[in-house]
C-alpha cells in the first residue's frame, strides 16, 4: 500500500495492511516524483513489460494472450465509458476508482474477459 502526502495516516493505514515482522506492506512517500523513482528502481521494464495485460493501440494482440485481462463498459449517456481491469480471483476484478462515478448502478455496467 502506498500513501503519498503529509495527509496521510499511518493509524489509519494500519488496519489495512498485513503485520508481519520483518516484512513491509506500507509506504508512505513524500510526493508523485519519490513513487515514480521508487517503481523506477523496483521494476526493470525490459523483462516485465511483457507480462502486462494492457492493450496498446496499434500492436496485434492475439486472442487469449492476457486471460486476466477484463473490458468494463460503463453506459453513461452520451458516450459512456470503458475501462480496463485485471481479474484478481475467481470473484474479484481490480480497476481504477476513476473509472466509476457516483450514480453508477450495476444494471449500466458490463465486463467482458477473455476466454
Amino acid at each position: 500500500l502506498f500513501g503519498v502526502g503529509d495527509e496521510v495516516n499511518q493509524d489509519d493505514v494500519n488496519d489495512l495492511v498485513s503485520q508481519r515482522d520483518q516484512e513491509k506492506y506500507f509506504f508512505k512517500l513524500k510526493d508523485l516524483t519519490e513513487v515514480q523513482k521508487m517503481f523506477d528502481d523496483m521494476i526493470d521494464e525490459s523483462t516485465s513489460v511483457g507480462l502486462c495485460g494492457i492493450v496498446w493501440e496499434g500492436l496485434e494482440n492475439k486472442r487469449r494472450a492476457f486471460p486476466w485481462l477484463a473490458k468494463i463498459n460503463i453506459v453513461r449517456p452520451p458516450q459512456g465509458s470503458n475501462c480496463m481491469g485485471s481479474l484478481v480471483s475467481s470473484s474479484y476484478i481490480l480497476t481504477a476508482a476513476h473509472c466509476f462515478k457516483e450514480g453508477d448502478t450495476p444494471d449500466k455496467i458490463t465486463v467482458k474477459l477473455e476466454k
